[in-house]
């Protein structure tokens, strides 16, 4: 009974440092996502990132506003 609870401790310890996020995380994450969307839309601003551990994941919230979407005539060749 006491290994069967001590691995479970240990369990529960990796998993979350493993779904640990710091504050730098956010800060990257949040400059990349807005790089992403002006290449989208025009006037990006008020970009917010909400992150949680879910069940063993990541549930994420990305909430933005912008003054319109970009019109494309073509999809760019990378």
């Amino acid at each position: 009974m006491r290994k069967k609870k001590e691995m479970i401790r240990i369990s529960s310890m990796i998993e979350n440092d493993r779904l640990y996020l710091t504050d730098n995380f956010s800060v990257l994450l949040s400059k990349d996502v807005e790089r992403v969307l002006t290449d989208y839309f025009d006037g990006v601003s008020g970009i917010k990132l909400a992150i949680e551990k879910g069940n063993g994941c990541y549930i994420s919230n990305i909430t933005f506003n912008a003054l319109r979407i970009k019109t494309f005539n073509s999809i760019p060749k990378s």
